[in-house]
């Protein structure tokens, strides 16, 4: 029976072999070459991140700020009876006579039932 770390690396070393044979000679060099073009041009002309999600902002704040303001202005139109004008714009639900909590609110107070025969 042989020593399981033999094992190890013998199969590190098949591994090893087989991967040195799949890349031509001065990959490592080409690819070396190659980031460090990329990085460059990076540096030279690309924005950097907080630069490129301001700019991602201001083209995207506008459409939001006007989904937003349909929905108020959807919430006020189809408010019910004895909801206040804030109730509404937020979508709370009108004030009763009972306290509200969000299981009643979302439904969760109803006890589930179940098909059992």
């Amino acid at each position: 029976m042989t020593h399981p770390s033999n094992d190890h690396e013998r199969l590190r070393e098949a591994l090893g072999a087989s991967q040195r044979d799949r890349f031509a000679s001065g990959f490592a060099d080409r690819a070396a070459a190659r980031w460090r073009a990329e990085y460059a041009g990076r540096a030279e002309g690309a924005p950097s991140f907080d630069v490129a999600v301001m700019r991602l902002f201001v083209r995207v704040a506008p459409f939001a700020a006007a989904a937003a303001l349909l929905l108020a202005v959807n919430n006020v139109r189809h408010r019910g009876e004895g909801q206040s004008i804030v109730r509404a714009l937020v979508g709370a639900p009108a004030v009763s006579g009972t306290p509200s909590s969000l299981d009643i609110i979302y439904g969760l107070d109803t006890p589930s039932v179940s098909n059992q025969e």
